[in-house]
């Protein structure tokens, strides 16, 4: 478990890569955090 900005994480499953997963995590997270501040979404299926 992880916690960001007073949110907790949990993950489960396993990963196959050359990057720690928690750096992968947080570059993940940063990316996510950046599109949100540019308003870039993901379409949606509706």
């Amino acid at each position: 478990m992880d916690e960001h900005g007073g949110t907790e994480y949990t993950v489960t499953g396993s990963y196959e890569g050359t990057e720690p997963l928690d750096k992968k995590l947080k570059r993940i997270m940063e990316q996510n955090a950046a599109d949100d501040k540019y308003g870039i979404t993901e379409d949606a299926d509706e």
